[in-house]
């Protein structure tokens, strides 16, 4: 996309723009709640993009070149079948409510927590969250940005079936499960989240060695259910894409099949050192298609784009077009 920029004499994200789309290209469908160009936007106002000289190589900090970089992220925002909640009421432990589902330290119990403590009209410290044991009903597994929206939507069903049974003053021992239905709107629409990503690098004339100075996400995914932990996620998602971008490289031994560098000694990821100014926000928005919770996944959108935005921020500083990660300082060199 910046390559056509280039050649079209356009702004990166005005070429975005003007083809922006109206349906999923792959099935043909409308999209539900497509907010691209709001993230690519939002995120030039905040980023600076206005105050930068499109020409490469022009901007000069000492030894360093300083280069500035943007890319679209899109993730499908599916929801998993087969997760059922079970919530049952005594007048000692206040409302438990169990699902087999996971927490890997992406917030789901505190999540899962708030969605039953809404549905059910009451505090969250009057829910007791059961999750993580194969005794209890099944769920989906935590993977492909599906966790929230499958498990939370069998609970918020769940709530909503107890409450029709049983009223806001449920007698003691008052227990109802049930499963989330299928989403309708998956038939008719392309549902997917989206974002822009912001770099801005720097590299070392002399050594080639990169550096991302700044980094920016612009997230488009619903409604967000819990504001600290989706940032700590997009973050993390951001840090992932970065580590692809610079670091990340399997070194395969070809007589043996075997993967070399398979430890943190040798595999290398991105430390603190490495994470200087970044920052991630999102519309304010609920996607009334996504389901109850009109909420989409969030665990991967913030890795994707990351990298490209980081590839074309190092193109912008340097006028050489690396296409291979991880982008090292021999390919600049």
């Amino acid at each position: 996309m910046d390559e056509l920029a280039e050649a079209c004499g356009l702004d990166p994200i005005e070429v975005r723009i003007r083809n922006e789309p109206t349906a999923d290209p792959e099935s043909g469908r409308p999209f539900a709640n497509r907010h691209l160009v709001a993230c690519l936007r939002e995120g030039a106002r905040r980023f600076g993009w206005e105050q930068r000289d499109h020409r490469p190589r022009t901007r000069l900090d000492g030894d360093w070149l300083i280069g500035t970089g943007v890319a679209s992220s899109t993730y499908p925002a599916r929801r998993q079948p087969g997760s059922v909640a079970r919530i049952r009421f005594t007048s000692e432990g206040g409302y438990q409510v169990s699902i087999g589902a996971v927490d890997l330290g992406t917030g789901t119990w505190t999540v899962l927590s708030q969605v039953a403590a809404d549905a059910l009209g009451v505090p969250v410290h009057a829910v007791r969250l059961d999750i993580g044991d194969t005794a209890l009903p099944k769920a989906s597994v935590a993977g492909g940005s599906t966790g929230l929206s499958s498990w939370g939507t069998a609970i918020a069903t769940a709530a909503g079936t107890f409450r029709n049974k049983y009223g806001t003053d449920p007698e003691d021992g008052a227990e109802v499960e049930d499963a989330a239905p299928k989403n309708p709107a998956a038939d008719e629409y392309a549902l997917h989240s989206f974002g822009a990503q912001f770099a801005e690098v720097q590299v070392h004339r002399c050594t080639g060695d990169i550096r991302v100075s700044r980094m920016l996400g612009v997230f488009s995914a619903g409604r967000i259910i819990n504001p600290r932990t989706a940032r700590s996620q997009f973050i993390g998602g951001m840090t992932m894409g970065l580590g692809m971008a610079l670091h990340e490289h399997s070194v395969m031994d070809p007589r043996f099949g075997m993967i070399v560098n398979h430890d943190f000694a040798e595999y290398h990821i991105p430390v603190n050192a490495d994470i200087l100014d970044v920052d991630a926000i999102w519309l304010d928005e609920v996607d009334e298609h996504a389901g109850p919770l009109g909420s989409r996944g969030i665990g991967e959108i913030g890795i994707v784009g990351a990298a490209a935005a980081i590839a074309n921020a190092a193109y912008h500083a340097t006028g050489v077009r690396v296409r291979d990660l991880p982008l090292t300082p021999d390919k600049f060199l």
